[in-house]
């Protein structure tokens, strides 16, 4: 099981890494010991105590993955992070957080919402219901924004959080108030 959480950093020549990405958290490489002879560096150590913030888990209308709530929860407490936000393209994760909460009660589980499609896109209604549920975070428009899609060459028009002159479009105000409102 250790072997699965190492990590190994390679050294290019006349670069050196000023840190790394590590569950949710950049970590200045600087603190970190590393065995000269293996490039190696323990993320066990690393993962103590911190909190994934982008973790999709199952199940998912779209693709398969690889855990699902409980699995994730069980895992991040066996390498003893402190907790993680579960995410979803395509429903809010708060009500599976708080559910997974109640099996493992010594990891900090959260949820957010992501105002695609499947949500209603920019939905102020969406963000209300998920701030009355406590949720932790609320991304902006994902695989259904226009930059998304675009860049993926899928038809459509794609949410924009924009309008033609480059300004954020009021229904984006209406939603930053909310998420204000129940922070």
């Amino acid at each position: 099981r250790q072997a699965r959480h190492r990590h190994l950093l390679s050294r290019q020549k006349g670069r050196s890494f000023q840190s790394v990405w590590v569950c949710g958290h950049y970590i200045d490489v600087k603190k970190i010991e590393f065995n000269e002879d293996e490039h190696t560096m323990d993320t066990m150590e690393l993962m103590k105590g911190a909190i994934d913030i982008h973790i999709h888990i199952g199940p998912d209308p779209n693709r398969r993955r690889r855990v699902n709530g409980y699995e994730a929860a069980i895992q991040a407490r066996e390498v003893g992070m402190r907790g993680l936000v579960f995410k979803s393209h395509d429903y809010n994760t708060t009500p599976v957080a708080y559910t997974v909460q109640q099996l493992v009660p010594d990891v900090e589980l959260y949820g957010g919402v992501s105002l695609d499609v499947e949500v209603g896109g920019l939905n102020p209604t969406a963000v209300e219901a998920a701030g009355k549920l406590h949720s932790k975070i609320v991304w902006m428009p994902t695989f259904s924004s226009k930059n998304d899609m675009e860049k993926k060459k899928i038809a459509g028009d794609g949410i924009t959080i924009l309008n033609e002159e480059g300004k954020v479009l009021p229904v984006v105000n209406e939603i930053l108030a909310l998420i204000k409102e129940y922070d």
